[in-house]
């Protein structure tokens, strides 16, 4: 695994994922396997560190590989 493709666990049981290369994050349920949410399909574009924030917030620095940096905050349930 590159050090920019990788998992990590998060709260409520579930495993972030990123690849930099497919610009894709989501959110796989450990105890199912599903995929929770996925966000990719030209939304990213190259994306770095996501991270969970403490009230269970979803922060993507967007790296904009041919456009705009972006700063996704996705909120949670």
């Amino acid at each position: 695994m590159e050090p920019w493709e990788y998992g990590f666990e998060v709260s409520d049981n579930r495993v972030m994922f990123s690849f930099r290369n497919i610009s894709t994050v989501g959110m796989i349920d450990k105890a199912s396997g599903e995929i929770v949410w996925r966000l990719g399909g030209g939304a990213l574009a190259q994306q770095h560190d996501p991270s969970e924030l403490a009230n269970g917030n979803i922060l993507i620095y967007d790296n904009g590989s041919h456009r705009h940096t972006i700063l996704f905050l996705l909120k949670g349930d």
